[in-house]
């Protein structure tokens, strides 16, 4: 409801800026994904060129080799090219590298601005913390960080570092190309273990800190990883649309995100202007009431 009463469905467009600005963003989310594929699958330097694109591919085409190489420690052009393309054409996968390509970016961004992209403020409380399970929580993420920002220096991308559903996904699409399922596959699924990930790691940390979730949701004492598992956590929408609204030069969507979170509005400022510093937001972005913004996220929830 409104503050009038009203439902967020009664808005008419030119009426509610709030809905129209909802709507644009909404659109341009659904275009992301069919533009992001023929970007990734093309071959034209000027597209490469640019970030996050090229580092998504860059990324498929190093998943791709190391999945083949389970199979064959040489793998010919043409199973190496058919993968990649077999795991372009997977929106949820391809989603979720161009996820990683711009939580990259936004990590390094940050750096510039003076967040320590291993180690910012709570992850070092964490590490002291006299819960001995949190320590070694905070102890592994800053480990898996330092490899998550070397990969992203090489465009890397390791198979074990996915999802259980996106490996399941992977290696099926492996599966169709080589024609079966080797003994390297049955080794990765027997050293598989998706809480020792960094974004399983990621989300054990931010459920286990309690009274300090807050913290959590403030980019520059959480880092932005963090950040982003948290702020999935609480609005239990995924960890890559929080990503793709953080880096994606419409911060609308994060505004609403941190709004439905119940982060104050001084708050929700200062972490989109740290998040998109190029960003011009209107002052009333900051003063969304968190049930409103919540019924905004809902009706995008397919978008």
């Amino acid at each position: 409801m409104n503050s009038d009463g009203s439902s967020i469905k009664d808005a008419a467009p030119g009426v509610d800026p709030l809905w129209d600005e909802w709507a644009c963003d909404r659109r341009d989310r659904a275009a992301v994904g069919p533009v992001l594929r023929h970007l990734v699958a093309g071959e034209s330097n000027d597209l490469f060129g640019e970030e996050p694109v090229a580092r998504t591919r860059a990324m498929l085409e190093s998943l791709a080799l190391e999945l083949l190489r389970l199979e064959s420690d040489n793998p010919g052009a043409r199973q190496v090219n058919a993968l990649i393309a077999a795991l372009t054409d997977s929106p949820p996968l391809l989603g979720h590298v161009h996820a990683l390509a711009l939580e990259g970016q936004i990590v390094s961004r940050m750096a510039l601005q003076g967040v320590d992209p291993l180690l910012p403020p709570l992850i070092q409380d964490r590490i002291s913390a006299a819960d001995p399970q949190i320590a070694a929580l905070a102890v592994s993420l800053m480990a898996a960080q330092t490899r998550f920002v070397r990969r992203q220096q090489r465009m890397e991308l390791a198979a074990a570092e996915l999802s259980a559903d996106l490996l399941h996904l992977a290696l099926s699409t492996l599966a169709r190309i080589v024609g079966g399922e080797g003994a390297g596959v049955a080794g990765l699924k027997a050293g598989y273990d998706e809480r020792r990930g960094r974004i399983g790691i990621l989300g054990q940390l931010g459920l286990g800190l309690g009274d300090d979730f807050s913290a959590a949701l403030d980019p520059r004492q959480a880092g932005f990883s963090l950040f982003a598992s948290a702020l999935s956590l609480v609005t239990g929408h995924e960890r890559d649309d929080v990503v793709l609204a953080s880096g994606s030069g419409r911060p609308f969507r994060l505004a609403l995100l941190l709004a439905a979170a119940g982060v104050e509005p001084a708050g929700r400022e200062a972490a989109v202007l740290l998040l998109q510093p190029d960003a011009l937001p209107p002052a009333e972005w900051f003063t969304i009431d968190p049930a409103r913004a919540a019924a905004l996220l809902a009706q995008g929830v397919a978008a």
